[in-house]
C-alpha cells in the first residue's frame, strides 16, 4: 500500500520537504457512494477528503466536538480546488492522503490525494484552505498553539512546498486564513 502511495504522490500539487509522508486513511467505496453507473459520485470525494483530515486530528488526540465545546473552535472549508483524474468504482479500496502545505494563524492549507489501493492509480487530487473560526462568533480564530505544534511535530505533518513557487502562508488578496 505504501509503495502505491509513493508513486507520484502529490505530483501536480506539492512535494514533501525533507521526505515527510502525508497522513493516510483507508476508505472503501460502498453502493451509497456511487452513481447509477457504479462510479463514485463526484461530491463524495469531498466526504472522503474530509474524513482523512478529521481522522488525522483524531489520531493526534483532538475530537472536533470537544474543540468546539472546550476551545470555541470550528474548522470550516473556505476554498477547495479539485481535480478528477480517474474514476473510483464500487467496492474499490482507496487510500486518502492529507498533507499540510502551509498555514497561517487561523488557517491551514492541505494537499490531498485519493488513490486506488490495488494499483496506486490517482483518482482525485485536491487542495483545501480550511479556516479556524470561533463557534460562538463565527469569526476567524487563531489555532491554539499546542494544536499547531502537535500537527508539525508529527512526521506526517511536515510542511510541503508548492511547485508553483508560492511561499508558505502567502496568498495574494486574502484577508482571512484557513485551517
Amino acid at each position: 500500500m505504501q509503495d502505491a502511495l509513493n508513486q507520484g504522490a502529490h505530483q501536480d500539487i506539492a512535494r514533501p520537504v525533507g521526505g515527510a509522508s502525508p497522513f493516510v486513511w483507508p476508505v472503501r467505496v460502498y453502493y451509497e457512494d456511487t452513481d447509477a453507473g457504479g462510479l463514485v459520485y463526484h461530491a463524495n470525494y469531498l466526504r472522503f477528503f474530509e474524513r482523512a483530515r478529521t481522522e488525522w486530528l483524531r489520531a493526534l488526540g483532538y475530537e472536533q466536538d470537544l474543540l468546539r465545546e472546550e476551545e470555541d473552535l470550528l474548522f470550516v472549508a473556505r476554498r477547495a480546488e479539485i481535480r478528477f483524474q480517474h474514476p473510483a468504482r464500487f467496492n474499490d479500496a482507496l487510500v486518502v492522503s492529507a498533507a499540510i502545505v502551509s498555514h497561517g494563524g487561523a488557517s491551514i492549507n492541505f494537499a490531498q490525494d485519493i488513490r486506488r489501493q490495488a494499483d496506486g492509480q490517482l483518482c482525485c487530487s485536491a487542495t483545501f484552505n480550511i479556516a479556524a473560526i470561533s463557534a460562538a462568533r463565527q469569526r476567524p480564530k487563531r489555532i491554539p498553539p499546542p494544536l499547531l505544534a502537535q500537527l508539525f511535530s508529527q512526521p506526517s505533518a511536515q510542511p510541503f512546498a508548492h511547485h508553483s513557487g508560492h511561499h508558505s502562508g502567502q496568498h495574494s488578496g486574502e484577508t482571512a486564513h484557513g485551517l
